[in-house]
């Protein structure tokens, strides 16, 4: 049953982060593809987004799965890959599926750059928003201790 359980969980994280993902890079593509007077967003695009949002969430999560504590140095490796893998994918799903075949560069290169700025900043805020989560667990058991004595 506990092992039922953590995988409902993990598939739980990776679903969210998958969808987040999928619709930043959906409206990060639409967006500059606006700005390059196109108004609309194929729906195998779309799809296409919608998958590698999930491919890269399952990469992320698979960097961090279970619950264990991590040296230092593997905490770091960790750390880059969870930046720099989803990069990787996208570029590498944006030259494969096409997504940029008929626009000028300039609009593949600000999706990139946008993305990367996405991933780092998502990045630091769960990391603000786990240690907040910690530190307030950790009082709320502290908390506890003391009331239970």
């Amino acid at each position: 049953m506990e092992k039922i359980k953590h995988y409902i969980k993990n598939e739980m994280d990776v679903e969210f982060f998958g969808s987040v993902h999928g619709l930043a890079i959906i409206f990060v593509f639409g967006f500059f593809g606006w700005l390059n007077h196109v108004d609309s967003v194929p729906f195998k695009f779309i799809l296409q987004m919608w998958i590698v949002g999930y491919i890269i969430a399952w990469f992320q999560k698979a960097l961090f799965l279970g619950n264990r504590v991590y040296k230092k140095s593997q905490y770091k490796i960790c750390t880059v890959l969870w930046n720099i893998g989803p990069i990787v994918i996208l570029l590498l799903s944006q030259m494969i599926l096409g997504w940029f075949n008929n626009t000028p560069i300039w609009v593949m290169i600000a999706f990139v750059i946008t993305m990367i700025a996405y991933f780092i900043m998502l990045w630091i805020f769960l990391n603000l928003f786990y240690k907040g989560d910690t530190n307030e667990l950790n009082q709320l058991l502290n908390d506890f201790k003391q009331s239970s004595n």
